[in-house]
This record gives structure tokens, C-alpha cells and sequence, in this order.
């Protein structure tokens, strides 16, 4: 079972096992689980992404034993120059804690993270790279400067995963700031990049900053372009199960669709976007999910509408 994981590298693990899970691996004697230290790297990390930290921290002792039984020295190097890079995933959403730990894992490692599965979905389905790091009043600028340089190490770590993320963040800081044409500049270099290496999640991302940026500058022509455009892309984006259990990537029907009730939505031709949960742009907040809301803005019409759960925007 421990081997079929390592191969898998985790994108099989559902939050409906949890419990079995956890008790095969508390009950795989220790001799096992000494030959499948990648096998514990992977289960340590969904353990942070379910939230588990107590167990996460055992499993880290644990790890930490094992690999200072191991003999070849190479081997024991690429083991803990991962569970640094693991570690430093723990530190989520701490840019400069996170830039250490990958910094030090890429003095271990010779050679990219074996654990870790560059198909899984950067950010764990997210549409604001900005909500996810800007983290505290008063440090955004401190945070534009430290990204760039933690994604740096981290592309090497696990080969271009997440690439044009920096971009994306930058466009969404410059939009806030009110500097609309430059951040419109950035999130299509941040498209330029997620494309060329293939990054559906940080792609979205950045459509959906673009999007807002269009709507901001009254480009009603662009505004339509990038809705059609952005539906075009999630309904036929082929995504992998997303790294975070229950993000949006999870849900939808077809091809693994990254938002739920896309298909009907783009049958009709007429959606620009589909979000889960209450809000939608946050463009002022113009734009709030009720029962049935019509907003006007620059001569355009948005109907907003509430169907299980999930908001559909027409135009």
C-alpha cells in the first residue's frame, strides 16, 4: 500500500478515508515505514492539508528518525533537503518563512522533490493569489518584495510548479493601489507565463484579475473577451485533483472542471464566471450574491442568481 502512494504521490487521498488512512499508517510497523520515508513525506503533508496538526507533528519526529537511520548518505541529503521543503510548506501563508525552508532545501536536494506532484493545483483552487498571502496590515510591499525569491527557489524544488504566480500577486497589489493599466500589464504576463508551462490554477488566477481590471476600466469589449475566454478554459482544462481537499477545484462533473455548474453554464453561452460561496468580484463591492440582484454599472446589465449553492453571473 505504501508503495502505491509513492507512485500516486498522494493525488488519490480523499478526506472520505481520513480515519482508514491514519490507522494504516499508525499501525505500519516501523520496519515498513522505514523503507518508504516518501511514502511519510506525502502523508505528513496531507495531514497539513486536512488541518491535523497534532498527528502532523508526530509524523515529523517520526520522519526525522528515519531518515537519520538511513546509510547512504546521498539518500539521507534528498530526504531531509524534502522534509525541509515540507516543512517549509507548513509555514503556509509566511513568505519569509517559507523562502527559508525552501532555501535550505535546495542546498540538501540533488535533485527536484520526489514526493510532491507538479500536476496537483497551485494554490489548492484559489481565484486571489493576494488573499492568500497578504497576511497582515501594513507589509504588502514587503510582501511583493519576498514572493519573487520564494517562488524562485520553489520552481526548482518542483519544476516550474506555480509559475507566474509572482505576476499574478503584483497585478492584483497594483489593482488595489489603483494603478489599473499596469496591473492589466502583469496579469497577461501572468497568463503568458502559467500558459507556457501549463499552470491552470495560477491561468485562472490570473484571468480573474484581468477580468476584474476590465470591468474596473469600463472595457465592456475586454470584459467579454476574458469571460468568454475564461469559461473556454475551465470547461476544457483537463485538472488534476487540486493539492487542498474540498477547494473548488475539486467540484464539477466534466473533465474535472475547477468550478462547479460550469458545463450548463457554458451550454448556454452566456456565463462570464461561476463562483462558490456568497461573493463574487469584490470590484467595491458592487457585486453581492442574494436571492436576485440586478446591478448596473457603465450601461451593463449582471443578473446575478442563486442555484444550489453556487452563483451564476449572466450577461
Amino acid at each position: 500500500m505504501l508503495t502505491v502512494f509513492e507512485k500516486d504521490r498522494g493525488c488519490s487521498f480523499e478526506n472520505n478515508y481520513k480515519n482508514k488512512i491514519m490507522a494504516y499508517f499508525g499501525e505500519a510497523p516501523e520496519t515498513i515505514r522505514q523503507k518508504h520515508i516518501k511514502a511519510g513525506l506525502i502523508y505528513a503533508l496531507w495531514l497539513f492539508l486536512s488541518g491535523e496538526n497534532e498527528r502532523l507533528q508526530q509524523e515529523i519526529r517520526k520522519l526525522r528518525k528515519y531518515i537519520g537511520q538511513l546509510e547512504d548518505r546521498q539518500e539521507r541529503e534528498q530526504c531531509l533537503g524534502e522534509l525541509e521543503f515540507l516543512l517549509g510548506e507548513t509555514q503556509y501563508n509566511d513568505v519569509e518563512a517559507m523562502a527559508a525552508y525552501f532555501k535550505k532545501s535546495l542546498q540538501l536536494l540533488r535533485q527536484p522533490v520526489r514526493f510532491f506532484s507538479p500536476q496537483t493545483i497551485w494554490g489548492g483552487g484559489a481565484n486571489s493569489i493576494l488573499f492568500m498571502f497578504y497576511r497582515q496590515a501594513g507589509t504588502l510591499q514587503k510582501t511583493l518584495d519576498v514572493f519573487p525569491q520564494a517562488m524562485a527557489y520553489y520552481y526548482r524544488l518542483v519544476q516550474n510548479h506555480g509559475a507566474g504566480s509572482e505576476y499574478v500577486l503584483a497585478s492584483e497589489a497594483y489593482f488595489q493601489r489603483g494603478y489599473w493599466e499596469k496591473a492589466f500589464i502583469l496579469a497577461t504576463e501572468a497568463l503568458n507565463v502559467s500558459r507556457r508551462n501549463e499552470q491552470v490554477g495560477v491561468e485562472l488566477c490570473a484571468e480573474f484579475i484581468a477580468l476584474r481590471i476590465s470591468i474596473a476600466l469600463g472595457n465592456k469589449k475586454r470584459v467579454r473577451e476574458i469571460s468568454r475566454r475564461l469559461c473556454r478554459s475551465i470547461y476544457t482544462a483537463k485538472l488534476s485533483k487540486p493539492a487542498a481537499p474540498g477547494s473548488i477545484c475539486s467540484w464539477g462533473t466534466r473533465a474535472n472542471c475547477s468550478l462547479a455548474g460550469c458545463r450548463r453554464a457554458i451550454f448556454r453561452n452566456r456565463v462570464c464566471f461561476i463562483q462558490p460561496g456568497a461573493v463574487y468580484i469584490s470590484f467595491m463591492d458592487a457585486i453581492y450574491c442574494c436571492r436576485r440582484t440586478i446591478c448596473r454599472f457603465w450601461g451593463s446589465c449582471v443578473n446575478l442568481k442563486r442555484r444550489r449553492g453556487v452563483l451564476i453571473i449572466f450577461y
